[in-house]
């Protein structure tokens, strides 16, 4: 087996729980032009919410003064919005 999946040019790439990858041929069955403009409005909704949240673990009073769970989590979830972004991104560039 290979470590990565060929996906052919207009198709849908995804990863199941278990890690195993699968690509769907989408040609014909979308819009594609909406499809990119979906992907992009995600894109932009997490970009404007990493943001907000990048502000507050640069604010030294959040960091010092909030509960360490609370400043944990906020890491957490940039850490998630950069992964999501990345993986619509890869979405976008597949129906390019």
């Amino acid at each position: 087996l290979r470590d990565s999946l060929d996906v052919p040019a207009a198709s849908a790439k995804g990863v199941l729980t278990n890690g195993a990858e699968i690509a769907i041929p989408l040609e014909g069955l979308i819009d594609f032009e909406k499809e990119r403009a979906r992907l992009q409005n995600q894109i932009n909704k997490l970009d404007e919410e990493g943001g907000r949240l990048g502000k507050q673990l640069s604010n030294e009073n959040f960091v010092n003064k909030a509960p360490a769970e609370k400043v944990d989590a906020v890491r957490e979830r940039v850490g998630e919005i950069e992964t999501q972004i990345k993986a619509l991104n890869e979405n976008l560039e597949s129906l390019a």
